[in-house]
């Protein structure tokens, strides 16, 4: 390697930045976190079957869950087996009292918690906007 193609190093101004950049990021609250999410989440326990949303894939795979919070934009949900990270669900969440549609989701996360338990979090294409349940959130300024 030629002197000149060398990588810069790392100066002690730039470790320096890192450190406290780092520092931040570690003293924000819950509630500053909170504060930047646009919608709020309920924490909320709903029966949900997670399918394809590509028809051709229907019959081919299905888990079947729990809500663990939900929002206007999306939901927490405990799965029986791992949906795969950047595809599309239609999500049926069970709540008689609110009648809520099928959702379509992208799946976002998905992280195991033991071998047959999968904490996943779907972002929703469209705003949920069911009677009650969620009346106390507050929308996006």
């Amino acid at each position: 390697m030629v002197p000149s193609e060398r990588p810069a190093r790392r100066t002690l101004d730039t470790q320096a930045l890192d450190l406290e950049l780092i520092e931040t990021l570690e003293k924000q609250s819950l509630e500053q976190i909170k504060a930047i999410r646009a919608y709020e989440r309920l924490d909320v326990r709903l029966e949900v079957i997670c399918e394809p949303a590509n028809t051709t894939s229907l019959g081919a795979w299905r888990a079947e869950g729990q809500t663990r919070d939900l929002s206007r934009g999306g939901c927490r949900v405990l799965l029986s087996r791992p949906p795969m990270v950047g595809d599309v669900y239609r999500l049926r969440i069970d709540d008689p009292d609110q009648g809520l549609p099928m959702i379509f989701a992208r799946c976002v996360r998905v992280a195991l918690v033991r071998e047959t338990s999968f904490d996943c979090s779907f972002s929703f294409f469209s705003s949920l906007e069911p009677k009650g349940l969620l009346d106390g959130m507050q929308t996006p300024a």
